[in-house]
């Protein structure tokens, strides 16, 4: 009778996230909308990061607009992976933040994980989708996506827990590297 060894191997994913360039009108909940980009900012921000990523073959983007410029502007093969889209804030977009039932963003700030957002998404759902978006990633990667996104990718591949993540500064065109260990097993 033949017994199968169990093999664990340890892998680093080393991922570099690239936050979309600024909006044109910040004041709006955008969300999952397609909205202006700050032409000027973005220039700049193609400028400063075809310096420091000059030759790359691939690049990941969230399938917004404002994600995939920046994407195409950097590399020619670019791979979309529609879970990496920022949370859908449903009766929010598009909607000044001044302009939202203050009762509403009062409930969400209670219950930041799992309000649902009228005809959005929870943060919970929001992560619970983007974490299927990580996974399709390969252990080396440069991925355009939203604040939202990255800070989800710091809680469930950084080792931040949801509070430290949501409190994360992540700013425009900034870039943010996250290296996570993951184990896999093979029978032998």
């Amino acid at each position: 009778m033949h017994k199968s060894a169990t093999k664990t191997h340890n892998t680093t994913q080393r991922l570099t996230f690239i936050r979309h360039t600024k909006v044109a009108d910040p004041s709006v909940c955008y969300g999952q909308m397609d909205v202006p980009l700050d032409s000027l900012d973005f220039e700049q921000t193609v400028k400063a990061l075809q310096k420091v990523y000059p030759n790359l073959t691939c690049i990941y983007s969230s399938p917004a607009k404002r994600c995939l410029v920046l994407a195409k502007a950097l590399c020619r093969h670019v791979i979309v992976i529609d879970e990496l889209l920022e949370m859908d804030f449903g009766d929010w977009q598009i909607k000044s933040w001044n302009d939202i039932d203050r009762s509403q963003i009062d409930d969400w700030a209670n219950d930041v994980l799992n309000y649902q957002i009228p005809n959005g998404e929870s943060c919970l759902t929001f992560y619970q989708r983007t974490k299927l978006g990580f996974d399709k990633l390969p252990n080396q990667a440069v991925v355009i996506t939203h604040g939202g996104t990255i800070r989800s990718a710091y809680n469930q591949l950084g080792g931040l827990n949801f509070e430290q993540s949501t409190h994360l500064k992540i700013e425009h065109g900034h870039v943010y590297h996250i290296n996570s260990k993951s184990s896999t097993h093979s029978d032998q």
